[in-house]
């Protein structure tokens, strides 16, 4: 039986995500570069899913919408038909996919736009997942985020999608603690987290003492990117940094999605650079030479801790 079908829809209550038998899960998968650059969208295909299915045990991907620049913003055909394709395929290995809207800047119009049209396109597949807002910046929660987000919900509920929704912080989703302090009066809603254990300001236990009150005060967390190494997605490979936020993660049964599927010449790149040429997409079937450290490092956690999706 595929993972999906043996969990069914997601649902937020009391600080946890739990399935439709009522039970907490964690997810733990990884996350697709932005589809609107050369070195990410050559991964958004059936063949890469599927290989991240079969080999790494992932139980969710998330698909990185790219907005700005040169992304759906100005190429709305074009970037929408790359998420839908990675949907698709989560679908037929039956893992959960997180639909990224995937910006730092405020872009309400378009944004409402775009989730009215995967709602009414998803809203009977328990499969997917929203994220309304992927990094904002130095916005502030109480006056424009947490309107950006109600405003949005309202129209994804309005069209019949009942799925989990993953709201973006301010702070480059950080600010959990904030949002939990003046929580959204909406149902089934995770708030997301970021962090990079490279990055000094992100790995100060501070940062998971903030998550810890959040989930104090009810909110559900979802850790929809994460890297190994510093935020700018070079530097070194902190394993130790790591290993305290997966065993936090763990303790506390919050989902975790990697950044990033990609060869880019960067730390942060699952692959080594240059291991597909640029004017071909990448196929699954990944030789382990093929892996950067942080690819390794991350494939070996995944598999340390999931069944094989299927079972």
């Amino acid at each position: 039986m595929k993972f999906v079908d043996q969990h069914g829809v997601l649902t937020a209550k009391h600080g946890r995500i739990l399935d439709a038998h009522g039970d907490s899960i964690l997810l733990n998968g990884v996350s697709l570069f932005e589809s609107q650059h050369r070195v990410g969208e050559r991964f958004y295909n059936e063949d890469v899913v599927k290989w991240l299915v079969e080999n790494w045990n992932i139980d969710v991907i998330r698909a990185a919408l790219g907005v700005a620049p040169d992304g759906y913003l100005t190429h709305p055909d074009r970037e929408r038909n790359k998420i839908t394709r990675v949907v698709d395929a989560a679908v037929d290995s039956g893992i959960y996919v997180i639909i990224d809207w995937h910006a730092h800047q405020q872009h309400t119009h378009e944004a409402k736009e775009f989730f009215i049209e995967m709602a009414c396109q998803y809203r009977e597949c328990d499969n997917v997942i929203f994220e309304l807002w992927n990094e904002p910046e130095r916005h502030d929660w109480s006056s424009i985020i947490k309107p950006y987000h109600q405003a949005l919900i309202k129209a994804i509920r309005d069209n019949g999608a009942n799925n989990l929704v993953i709201a973006g912080t301010q702070w480059w989703s950080q600010g959990v603690d904030i949002a939990a302090s003046d929580p959204l009066n909406c149902d089934n809603v995770a708030y997301a987290l970021h962090f990079y254990a490279g990055s000094a300001d992100h790995k100060a236990a501070d940062l998971r003492t903030k998550t810890k009150n959040a989930l104090n005060n009810g909110a559900a967390i979802f850790v929809s990117e994460y890297g190994t190494c510093n935020h700018d997605g070079n530097g070194q490979i902190d394993e130790n940094e790591m290993k305290c936020w997966w065993d936090f993660l763990q303790q506390n049964c919050i989902s975790h999605v990697n950044w990033s599927i990609c060869d880019k010449n960067e730390a942060a790149s699952v692959l080594m650079n240059g291991i597909v040429p640029c004017d071909k997409d990448v196929p699954g079937n990944w030789q382990p030479a093929w892996l950067s450290a942080s690819g390794e490092l991350v494939r070996q956690h995944i598999k340390e801790t999931r069944k094989p999706a299927g079972n």
